[in-house]
């Protein structure tokens, strides 16, 4: 059964566990072949290697399957050691085949070597197994009369096809890819200062990020610059120690603290290591009780002023860094209040977040510190299990329950695999078909469509679109709710509310902001505005946005979550339980109303929160409160009697319908990839920035991942209208040629490092596909983090 609500992190984040079995890694040793020596080519031992190859392979993949089933049946211990014997033969798989590149490929007897050629090789083998395996196959399967498996053959015979498409795209944007992997977390982990505090700044701990790399682009050499990362290191650590006392780390108090030696003779570099922490608000972000401490650009940043658009979670963040560094900023935001999509209503004499809620981890997680500054108690979701209602008021048993969560796990299992060519949904559809897995009774399909309700609610969307990553640590939900970020932050900040943007004029030196309420200039404008409303292109644009822009808006989905919150004047429900699932009759309503939250542990009162997701989210707009809160008094009294009090108030959420937010969140739609995120957060003439959650590729639906744009979008304004961090001292003493044998004395916790490849031009463009249809260009993405998922799938793929 269901162990709590972050369920859906299970359904997308399969836990890695480290296996339970010690083994010594095997290094081959490549036969070469000398003069008076035959070679491995046309050699039996050639056809042996290939065998065993083969064979393992098969092994690996059987004993991966075996572990998942002993996941799924609860034999935990099981499942880890057949996972840890799958890894050991994915081990000799590797060591068959570095004798094997010898000759090259097994398979198309292409050559192995650069990446570029072995995407050829897979390339190579895809077309063949799509043209002369699966067509074949797929006829002597019907001819046989399995035309399940014959469906099954054609289902991966179109993944295929769709895996070709990426390949070749991957062939032509190879140098993005490589790019790409500058961020890439090696095992390798330093055991100098500020570890955790690296952690917690979403930072990898041993190398360099795109965005530093791009700042510090004479840095990016053969060689991992060792200095850096260790001085990084060092003054996040510091700064780490100040976050709980709402304090700042200065310059002059970090210089003194390392090494006198190196403070002396490094001491410009010191300096602009801090100035970009301090800029990208890695550092001295978020609440503070000291509000005008000197920081190196301060005195020429006060000439600047800045316009930001929206003061939701992103407008906030980048706001007060911006001002904290000096900026003269001017917030405008179009509603009667601050916080965008993180409402907390205080109607009912404490705060309930009407809009985002939930902290999806506290791991790396900016927020964190915030709630660390501002003293706010974060409440773990604890585990005490999610009960499902039927539509009789009964509660299902927990054998039905565990009987279609193991069916409908199997299921999202098999998809893994298609998860990068279909859509979830149609893959997930494909495997109920193939594995003729139709619920066995009534209320077993009740209950998979309430499995599915709540996968489309971690999803944002109906499930024809899917995409999301989560930080690390619990899922908290804060006390007193997210509004105490925007509402404190705002405080300091100068924001005219009510005042809604018609357009921006980005064609002169400046800025030409149009309001409500008069127009504003500026040397440089941040929007930050909800996708939604870029959508809806109520903001008009001169010049208007590229094309390569308005691809990625109309791409994007914006998905719509809805909430009926009801406080009542007692508890009649178990307070110790945090969630209760409630089955619907009709799959279309699956999302309507599918799960209740128990607030009572968090704010101390009879709270239940109500959740309508999918497509029950749209027309749950079209309803009246009062008859979205009749339905849900129904289900409660169904279930704990017809005597229940009623509520003494209620809220009823119409995000879809505001027509400043215009729905909840964002997602990958059909035709976009976590690149398109990126796309949407790149400047404009670096006069017209962009942040929020849809601008977060690896965060986006989260009001944490929305508050780390506005901090990089502060930090990319900075360094437009500031000009760039620049070092004063001799490069070539930097990075690649820091000799750390003869620093050991200063640095006795550093060690060398694996080398760090050289991005390329960050002005080059890769032709992309908008809605199937025409070829656009956009530029490659700079400073935005690893292709992670690209770099999965290739991984997975190969």
């Amino acid at each position: 059964m269901l162990s709590n609500i972050t369920r859906r992190a299970t359904l997308f984040n399969r836990v890695k566990v480290a296996p339970t079995i010690s083994r010594t890694k095997f290094q081959p040793r490549r036969f070469v072949a000398t003069e008076n020596e035959t070679t491995l080519e046309g050699s039996k031992t050639f056809d042996n290697l290939r065998d065993a190859l083969a064979a393992k392979s098969m092994s690996q993949t059987r004993l991966k399957y075996f572990a998942n089933k002993a996941d799924l049946q609860g034999y935990s211990d099981v499942g880890r050691t057949l996972k840890d014997l799958s890894e050991g033969d994915l081990s000799h798989c590797n060591g068959h085949m570095f004798y094997l590149e010898e000759v090259g490929d097994p398979i198309t007897s292409l050559p192995i070597g650069p990446t570029p050629d072995n995407i050829q090789a897979v390339i190579a083998s895809k077309e063949h197994e799509i043209n002369n395996i699966y067509g074949e196959y797929i006829q002597i399967a019907k001819d046989e009369g399995f035309e399940d498996v014959a469906e099954w053959f054609n289902t991966v015979q179109a993944a295929e096809r769709k895996a070709l498409e990426k390949l070749k795209s991957l062939q032509q944007t190879f140098d993005m890819i490589r790019k790409k992997r500058i961020n890439k977390k090696r095992n390798i982990t330093p055991t100098g200062e500020g570890e955790e505090a690296v952690r917690a700044a979403d930072l990898p701990l041993d190398s360099m990020s795109d965005l530093e790399a791009s700042v510090f682009q004479f840095l990016v050499t053969k060689d991992t610059p060792l200095l850096y990362i260790y001085i990084r290191n060092f003054i996040l650590g510091q700064w780490q120690k100040r976050v709980p006392q709402q304090g700042v780390i200065l310059l002059s108090e970090i210089l003194p603290l390392i090494h006198v030696g190196v403070a002396k003779k490094y001491h410009d570099y010191v300096t602009a290591v801090y100035e970009f922490l301090h800029r990208y608000g890695y550092i001295n972000s978020g609440f503070k009780t000291v509000e005008d401490y000197p920081c190196p650009s301060r005195d020429k940043a006060r000439r600047k002023k800045v316009v930001v658009v929206g003061c939701g979670m992103a407008g906030v963040a980048a706001a007060t860094q911006l001002r904290d560094l000096g900026f003269k900023v001017q917030v405008v935001e179009a509603q009667d209040r601050v916080g965008g999509r993180t409402h907390t209503d205080k109607s009912f004499g404490f705060g309930v977040d009407l809009g985002a809620s939930i902290i999806v981890g506290t791991q790396g997680n900016p927020l964190t510190n915030v709630f660390q500054q501002l003293k706010t108690k974060l409440h773990p979701l604890n585990d005490t299990g999610c009960p499902i209602i039927d539509t009789d008021g009964e509660q299902i048993s927990e054998t039905a329950d565990i009987t279609v969560e193991d069916t409908f796990n199997q299921l999202l299992e098999k998809t893994k695999t298609l998860d990068y060519y279909d859509t979830l949904w149609d893959a997930l559809q494909s495997q109920m078909r193939i594995a003729k897995s139709k619920p066995k009774t009534e209320q077993h399909r009740r209950i998979f469509n309430w499995h599915v309700a709540n996968l489309e609610y971690a999803c944002g969307t109906h499930l024809q679109n899917d995409d999301a990553e989560e930080w690390e640590g619990d899922h908290c939900l804060p006390e007193g709710g997210y509004g105490v970020v925007t509402q404190l932050l705002s405080e300091r900040l100068d924001v005219s509310l009510g005042r809604a943007v018609h357009s921006i004029d980005y064609r002169k030196d400046k800025v030409q902001v149009e309001t409500s309420k008069g127009n504003v200039e500026c040397d440089a404008a941040l929007v930050t505005v909800s996708l939604g409303v870029l959508k809806s292109r109520t903001i008009k644009f001169e010049p208007p946005l590229p094309p390569w822009k308005e691809a990625v808006i109309d791409d994007l989905g914006f998905g719509l979550l809805n909430k009926v919150v009801l406080c009542f004047p007692f508890v009649f429900w178990n307070e110790n339980m945090s969630w209760y699932g409630i089955t619907q009759e009709d799959e279309e309503n699956r999302g309507e109303l599918y799960m209740l939250w128990n607030l009572y542990k968090v704010c101390g009162k009879p709270v239940l929160v109500g959740l309508i997701a999918g497509d029950a989210a749209y027309e749950s707009e079209k309803e009246t409160s009062d008859a979205m809160v009749e339905k849900m008094m129904k289900k409660l009294r169904s279930h704990f009697g017809e005597n229940i009090p009623a509520p003494l108030n209620q809220q009823v959420t119409r995000w879809g319908s505001n027509p400043y937010i215009r729905g909840s969140y964002s997602y990958v739609g059909v035709n976009c990839t976590g690149q398109d995120y990126d796309t949407l957060s790149l400047p404009l003439d670096n006069k017209l920035f962009f942040a929020g959650e849809a601008c977060s590729r690896y965060h986006p639906a989260t009001a944490a991942g929305a508050y780390a744009t506005g901090l990089r979008a502060a930090g990319k304004m900075a360094d437009a209208l500031l000009g760039p961090i620049s070092m004063k001292c001799d490069h070539k003493q930097l990075g690649h040629v820091f000799d750390v044998e003869s620093q050991k004395g200063v640095f006795p916790d550093i060690a060398r490092l694996p080398p760090t490849p050289t991005p390329p031009a960050t002005n080059q463009e890769v032709n992309v596909k908008t809605n199937g249809k025409a070829t656009q260009k956009r530029p490659l993405m700079s400073g935005t983090g690893p292709d992670r998922k690209v770099s999965k799938w290739l991984r997975d793929l190969i």
